[in-house]
């Protein structure tokens, strides 16, 4: 029997991993026609995250993993003087917040952050985040520009607190266009994984026209 040879590419990271291979599970129960392989983009992680990717494996033999070699991009951060300009600005605003100074995957964060109707400024440090940010600013108007430079060419050059600060205001003022916009797109997004909904239906799709094309 012929089958369909679908193939995987998560970001690195664990949560990333896990819901690929939740979503290869429902594919293959659904039809057995299908063979899943995914490529484990390995990075320098702890040695829990690959001991994690081979309980996986060996809980699913029916998927196959394969390991690409390990490449580290370029990571961004802040420096201590960025970092008090933040803060200096989020005590300013008179905004309450909560200071969560870490990294996410920026296209999960996005997505999260719209699904959740929550206002984004801009400020690309590495890899795609430029072109990321333009879009986000310029074509879909769904986030503020703080910057839209990369950190990087300039990385001793401070953003002062009374522009993050301005950026903050703008993001919370209910009558930004941008925060109304940004709420209606986290409701259209909600509708659109609903029995019915354009995501459900892509993915029907997905699922249902390789099997079609076999017949």
């Amino acid at each position: 029997m012929k089958k369909t040879e679908l193939v995987f590419v998560p970001a690195p990271g664990r949560g990333h991993t896990a819901s690929i291979i939740g979503f290869a599970k429902q594919l293959l129960q659904r039809e057995e026609r299908k063979s899943v392989t995914v490529l484990v983009i390995k990075r320098a992680t702890p040695p829990k995250l690959d001991s994690y990717i081979e309980k996986l494996a060996a809980a699913n033999s029916n998927i196959r993993f394969i390991n690409l070699p390990s490449v580290d991009p370029p990571m961004g951060g802040f420096e201590h003087p960025q970092i008090a300009e933040m803060a200096a600005a989020l005590e300013r605003s008179g905004y309450r917040f909560l200071w969560l100074h870490g990294r996410q995957h920026q296209r999960n964060s996005v997505q999260s952050d719209l699904w959740n109707g929550v206002p984004i400024a801009t400020w690309p440090v590495y890899a795609e985040q430029q072109s990321n940010a333009f879009q986000l600013v310029k074509d879909l108007e769904l986030a503020m520009q703080l910057t839209l430079d990369y950190r990087f060419k300039n990385p001793h050059k401070l953003v002062p607190f009374n522009e993050i600060e301005k950026a903050i205001r703008c993001l919370m003022d209910d009558e930004n266009p941008v925060r109304r916009r940004v709420k209606e797109i986290g409701k259209k997004a909600i509708e659109a994984l609903m029995d019915g909904g354009s995501s459900f239906i892509s993915l029907r799709r997905f699922i249902e026209d390789p099997l079609v094309a076999q017949k």
